[in-house]
């Protein structure tokens, strides 16, 4: 049990989530070629 609580927790990258959100629309076909990227939000 002690193994679990002193494992440490890996945060994702700010351009790692970007990355896989862009991938998931473009699989889904939500992005298709050629069209712009959706704009960036705070």
């Amino acid at each position: 049990m002690d193994a679990v609580v002193n494992t440490p927790v890996r945060v994702p990258k700010m351009a790692e989530l970007v990355v896989a959100q862009l991938r998931r629309k473009i699989v889904r076909g939500e992005l298709a070629e050629g069209r712009r990227c959706p704009p960036r939000r705070p």
